[in-house]
């Protein structure tokens, strides 16, 4: 009997060490000395969903990500929220899906209940504002929304980042939660922003919904408007990683336009001319005209 529970003793201890083991093989930068599972979560009596530290996940997110924080390299404020055309310099991270779709929704939203992107719509119930019932009723954002804080698998949308990936070892990728290299998560919540030249010049429902183009060829599209390539602040064509730099040596990159590389038909999309987060114009562009 002895033998059994040194032997059964032996193989949960050696599942608990190869469970530690997984659970601490998570992605940089998040993967930083000390108890790595420890700076988020507790195993008991945790005031937040997922065993995490704090009942409001982006307080915990933004417990680091500060300016006086283990994350001031990338410091975020709730002040840094964007009102398009008004302030902020970052996506809304608090703010809510619409309770029905309509293509007069200020930011081009749709419901919740039309989202298509399965994984998408999970992270926004896992965080949703539930009634006494437990029912949710509003669909907020939220930081591990868009971002997965464990792993950095998901190839983002930035050309610049690293284009290979090796598990618990690869950074600088963007904390992906799911593909957005063709923009697939801001198309999906920003649905009625997503106009074809056919759409923006009005459809034959009589409804316009203007706004610029995307998921467009630059250049050959049917209406032939634009250039094979896009000219920078200094009148040079612009070249190399999805037309994102001229190769002159600018000082001033921050207004490179960047277009999603899928060959060979470089197509415009939402990032070419806006950005998600550190933006310097009061509209989310890329940069001040």
């Amino acid at each position: 009997m002895l033998k059994r529970f040194v032997i059964l003793g032996s193989l949960v201890g050696l599942g608990f060490l190869i469970s530690f083991g997984i659970a601490r093989a998570i992605d940089p930068p998040h993967n930083f000395s000390g108890d790595i599972c420890g700076n988020c979560h507790m195993l008991h009596n945790s005031p937040g969903g997922s065993l995490t530290k704090n009942a409001d996940v982006n307080n915990l997110c933004i417990g680091c990500h500060s300016s006086s924080g283990t994350a001031s390299n990338k410091p975020f404020d709730p002040a840094d929220q964007a009102g398009p055309g008004v302030s902020g310099t970052s996506h809304s991270w608090t703010g809510a899906m619409p309770a029905t779709s309509s293509q007069n929704n200020q930011y081009g939203l749709r419901a919740y209940a039309d989202l298509t992107n399965a994984e998408l719509k999970a992270r926004l119930a896992t965080f949703c504002v539930k009634d006494a019932g437990g029912n949710c009723v509003t669909y907020k954002v939220a930081c591990p929304v868009c971002h997965n804080p464990h792993s950095q698998s998901v190839t983002p949308w930035d050309p610049t980042s690293p284009q290979t990936y090796t598990f618990g070892v690869t950074n600088g990728r963007h904390m992906q939660r799911m593909a957005n290299d063709l923009n697939q998560m801001c198309e999906d919540c920003h649905f009625y922003r997503v106009q074809t030249h056919t759409t923006v010049e009005g459809p034959g429902d009589g409804i316009k919904v203007f706004s610029h183009p995307v998921g467009q060829k630059l250049s050959a599209n049917s209406k032939g408007y634009d250039r094979a390539a896009p000219l920078d602040v200094n009148g040079a064509p612009q070249s190399g990683a999805r037309f994102a730099t001229d190769g002159t040596g600018e000082t001033n990159p921050t207004n490179n336009l960047v277009f999603d590389g899928s060959s060979p038909d470089n197509m415009v999309r939402c990032l070419t001319c806006h950005r998600v987060h550190y933006t310097d114009s009061n509209s989310l562009s890329i940069h001040q005209p």
